[in-house]
């Protein structure tokens, strides 16, 4: 995959998509994926909703120093925060983790706890994927909870 690119897989995205290539290379759909208003047939990119001038400069994030969890990589039906798990002194709950690798069945969930504070810090090594949900998988963050990468 190119830098600056976008892929979506066969996804739908009901709106706008903003890339970084030049012309529309960088934009990868699916046989049953779309861009474009709700009710854009399977398949078709809505050019008018894409833009080629997307730019940005992340600066770079410091890991909380807080303490927490070390936990296996996730790649199956997880829930967050376990059992038997207290979160910090702030009242979130900390967990490091190699990678967040979920795709395939819908049983493939990560699920944030309704009312829970996570951070999740990815210790993922270079070349590598630190996230990556795909096929039917998902992560799901109930109400009141959040979760941050």
């Amino acid at each position: 995959m190119n830098v600056n690119s976008f892929s979506l897989s066969n996804s739908s995205i009901y709106g706008n998509v903003s890339i970084g290539t030049p012309d529309y290379s960088g934009l990868n759909v699916g046989p049953n994926g779309l861009v474009g208003d709700f009710g854009t047939s399977a398949g078709t990119v809505d050019y008018g909703k894409v833009t080629t001038n997307f730019t940005t400069n992340f600066e770079d994030a410091t890991a909380p120093t807080t303490g927490g969890y070390t936990i296996a990589a996730i790649n199956s039906a997880t829930t967050l925060p376990r059992g038997g798990d207290l979160p910090a002194a702030d009242g979130t709950f900390y967990y490091d983790v190699s990678s967040i690798s979920l795709s395939g069945a819908p049983s493939k969930v990560l699920n944030i706890g309704a009312g829970s504070d996570i951070v999740i810090r990815i210790s993922a090594g270079t070349g590598s994927t630190g996230v990556s949900v795909s096929g039917n998988a998902s992560i799901k963050v109930l109400a009141g909870a959040s979760l941050e990468l």
